[in-house]
């Protein structure tokens, strides 16, 4: 019941948040953002955090110097909050300086059927930073499954599944529309083995996000080393 969860990264002081963890928490019903993590991030890693009815789950808006690290982080019914904004798991946008490099890994972000409706991943402008590299995460959205439209900023996207309700197209690039994974794949490069698939949550409605026995996202993700190493099966899963 907070605008704001909770911060992590002052402006001024970074040595405090130089290698730092923050993990295991759970925050909710927050009118913004989940955490912000917008300041001076030295090496910081954020990673089995849940965050729910949120309207932005992390905020990385900027991160001076990086590299911020977010694993398996649960977000979802984002775009909840106390403003008419859409949602996102993260947020990128920002006027301020050059963001250093977001690393995005087994995250999983499923949108709440809200209006105005929101994605499974919002790229805004403005923004500057030099990579988003975004590995085995579950963009589930109720507009789009990503909406990027400031596509002049480096990012690298693999290995994901991208999922709408079908109400919409599955991506809007830049402005235009794809209403399927190969079409958004062949004109961006992006997404090369990622998939669009319904993520076969356990249940999604009880807030079980675990994958389901059939999901098609079970030993489907991409091996990274020092991020998921000891994996069961034949591949690490994708989401968290």
């Amino acid at each position: 019941d907070y605008f704001d969860g909770f911060g992590a990264c002052p402006d001024s002081t970074s040595m405090v948040t130089n290698e730092t963890d923050v993990y295991e928490n759970l925050v909710y019903n927050i009118g913004d953002d989940g955490m912000e993590t917008d300041g001076r991030c030295s090496n910081l890693r954020i990673w089995s955090n849940t965050f729910h009815d949120v309207l932005m789950g992390i905020s990385l808006a900027p991160v001076y110097d990086g590299p911020v690290y977010a694993i398996r982080n649960l977000i979802y019914r984002t775009g909840v909050g106390n403003n008419g904004y859409t949602g996102s798991p993260f947020k990128f946008n920002s006027g301020y300086g050059l963001s250093g490099p977001m690393y995005l890994f087994h995250n999983t972000s499923d949108a709440a059927l809200t209006a105005p409706r929101s994605n499974g991943l919002y790229i805004k402008a403005p923004g500057t930073w030099e990579l988003i590299y975004a590995r085995n995460n579950i963009w589930a959205g109720t507009n789009y499954a990503i909406n990027n439209y400031n596509t002049g900023q480096p990012i690298d996207l693999d290995y994901d599944d991208l999922w709408n309700d079908g109400a919409n197209d599955l991506v809007r690039w830049d402005g235009t529309r794809y209403p399927a994974l190969g079409a958004f794949s062949a004109a961006t490069g992006q997404e090369a083995h990622g998939f669009d698939v319904d993520p076969g949550f356990a249940d999604a409605a009880a807030g079980d996000y675990t994958l389901a026995a059939s999901s098609d996202l079970i030993d489907a993700g991409l091996h990274i080393p020092g991020i998921n190493d000891g994996y069961g099966g034949a591949a690490p899963d994708i989401g968290a």
